[in-house]
């Protein structure tokens, strides 16, 4: 549960693959589906979401992904959190 991982107030930054990558692998993530179903009970609002590349060594591979941050609904406890 995220919720006792990450601190009212602090973030949460997710690499996930873009819904264009074709190659196999693990669930495809569109922009849409992080803001709106990834964590439906608004406790976790994204705040940025840019598309980016993962790379996987040793194959060198590089897939379509997206870094998205959340940030935790409450107000951070201390500056080093927000």
């Amino acid at each position: 549960n995220l919720i006792k991982l990450v601190r009212p107030g602090g973030r949460l930054i997710l690499i996930c693959l873009a819904e264009t990558e074709m190659r196999e692998g693990p669930r495809r993530l569109s922009q849409q589906q992080l803001r709106d179903q990834l964590f439906p009970g608004r406790e976790f609002e994204l705040v940025a979401c840019e598309r980016t590349v993962f790379e996987q060594y040793p194959s060198a591979y590089q897939y379509e992904s997206y870094c998205a941050t959340f940030r935790r609904a409450g107000e951070a406890t201390s500056p080093l959190h927000a």
